[in-house]
């Protein structure tokens, strides 16, 4: 009877002193859903341009990224400040954009280059002169034909975003609550 009433005491302080907790707030404890090493781009409200880095470790509530910048610092950044995480999903070939800017652009090089051609040259038999229209057009269409070959060899890297997962943790009078929640 004497152990069971020590017992009933010692679980009575403990639930005391976690009631007294209760005042105190915890900070939420986060996970990222990265592993270590992982590269991110990480877009902030404090920073200009997005941060390209592999991701380091979180501790607390602050997430530790290695720049891949020329500057190579490490970067510090609390997980409320944080807008947009991406992680990389690898290098793309055959940007359908890239294939019809460089398309265009070499179009209209080929199309000024013909026209140039045929009002600058003149063809051996001298009674004759090159259509400028039809230079300009086959013009534009190898310059165009170049372009997209040009554009479809361009690599980019494709980025996939990376949704939040908070877990917090608070003391309550009845013991411990838990709360979860995901930023998409």
């Amino acid at each position: 009877m004497r152990l069971f009433s020590a017992l009933v005491v010692a679980a009575a302080a403990t639930l005391g002193s976690v009631s007294d907790l209760s005042a105190q707030a915890r900070p939420a404890v986060q996970s990222i859903g990265v592993p270590p090493g992982t590269r991110v781009r990480v877009r902030s409200a404090n920073m200009v341009a997005p941060l390209v880095a592999n991701f380091l470790h979180l501790s607390a509530d602050t997430a530790v990224f290695i720049e891949d910048a020329a500057g190579r610092g490490i970067w510090s950044i609390q997980m409320g400040e944080i807008t947009q995480l991406e992680r990389s999903d690898g290098e793309k070939r055959n940007n359908g954009a890239d294939i019809a800017r460089f398309g265009l652009l070499g179009a209209g090089a080929g199309a000024v280059g013909g026209l140039l051609f045929a009002s600058t040259f003149k063809p051996s038999d001298d009674k004759k002169d090159y259509d400028r229209l039809t230079t300009g057009l086959v013009g534009a269409g190898a310059g165009a034909l170049i372009g997209a070959l040009v554009g479809s060899r361009r690599v980019r890297e494709r980025w996939v975003e990376v949704p939040f997962r908070r877990l917090s943790v608070m003391p309550s009078r009845r013991g411990v609550s838990v709360g979860a929640g995901i930023d998409f």
